[in-house]
């Protein structure tokens, strides 16, 4: 996966620490990328996740799973997790095969969604952009094979959750 325009046309240089192929059951969802800026991997530092969906999915769908990811790993409080899935709400678009959705997070600003290439909102909440990525990199990911892969391990296919 190579950078993506909405990365390349910043003043940081991205380099790719890994990707993988999220399948669920039989279904290939969607390859993903993680990037880092060029001093690499670091807790505080902003990282971009990048989708390539191989499968049409609505936003609500793409919320819902999102924020019960969070709520399952992060466990916010009542009212973060409710501003946490309005504002979703408001920046994730339906995706279609072929789409592409960006999502940069910087736990010092937030999380900058584009989608397509083009900026289509931002959720501006460092605890947001954490939990955000816990979803693929924290150690209780639902996805372990996809973890490791975006953190650099070798291989290019990660099975979902057993259905």
């Amino acid at each position: 996966m190579s950078v993506p325009a909405e990365l390349a046309g910043t003043a940081t240089t991205w380099t790719l620490c890994g990707e993988a192929l999220f399948k669920w059951s039989v279904f290939d969802v969607y390859r993903v990328g993680l990037f880092a800026r060029a001093s690499g991997l670091s807790p505080r530092g902003a990282h971009g996740l990048v989708f390539e969906y191989l499968r049409n999915i609505d936003a609500d769908t793409l919320v819902a799973s999102t924020m019960q990811e969070i709520q399952r790993i992060v466990q916010p409080d009542e009212a973060a997790a409710a501003r946490w899935q309005a504002a979703l709400q408001t920046v994730v678009p339906a995706v279609v095969r072929a789409s592409r959705l960006t999502v940069v997070c910087d736990p010092e600003r937030g999380a900058d969604f584009h989608f397509q290439g083009k900026a289509i909102g931002t959720i501006a909440d460092g605890a947001f952009a954490e939990a955000f990525l816990a979803v693929w990199l924290d150690p209780a990911t639902r996805a372990p094979e996809v973890r490791a892969l975006l953190l650099g391990a070798r291989g290019d296919v990660a099975p979902g959750p057993p259905t």
